[in-house]
C-alpha cells in the first residue's frame, strides 16, 4: 500500500489522501512493511525493558547503599531518657571510631618522640 497525502503545513490538516494497493505475488512488500512498522515499537520495547532493569539495580544498590550491614532497626522509644546519650552501632561506624582510636595514638606517640629531641 502506498499512501500519499497533501497536508497544510501549519495547521497540521490532512487536505488529500490517496491510497494505492500493490499486491506481489506471495506478499513479500506487505511483510517486509509490517516488519519495518514494527521496528519502533520493538526499539520501544527494548527501551522499556533495559529502564526497568536499570531501575531494578539502582534500587537495588540504594537498598544495599542504606542497610547496615543486616543489623535490625529498631525504633527509639520516644519515652526513653536515655535516648539522646544512645547512638547506632554497626560496622562503619566501628571502622571510623578504630580509625580515630589509632590516629590518636600515633599522635600520642610523634608527640612524646618531639618532647624526646627536645631533652
Amino acid at each position: 500500500m502506498e499512501t500519499t497525502l497533501d497536508v497544510n503545513l501549519i495547521t497540521g490538516k490532512i487536505l488529500s489522501q490517496d491510497d494505492r494497493w500493490s499486491f506481489v505475488k506471495g506478499g513479500e512488500s506487505i511483510e517486509l512493511k509490517r516488519k519495518a512498522l514494527a521496528v519502533p515499537d520493538n526499539v520501544g520495547n527494548a527501551m522499556d525493558e533495559i529502564m526497568r532493569t536499570v531501575d531494578d539495580a539502582t534500587r537495588a544498590a540504594r537498598e544495599l547503599a542504606n542497610s547496615n550491614g543486616g543489623e535490625d532497626e529498631f525504633g527509639v522509644d520516644p519515652n526513653d531518657p536515655m535516648k539522646f546519650f544512645s547512638y547506632e552501632n554497626n560496622r562503619n561506624r566501628n571502622l571510623s571510631e578504630f580509625a580515630l582510636l589509632m590516629a590518636l595514638l600515633f599522635l600520642i606517640s610523634k608527640m612524646y618522640e618531639q618532647v624526646a629531641l627536645l631533652k
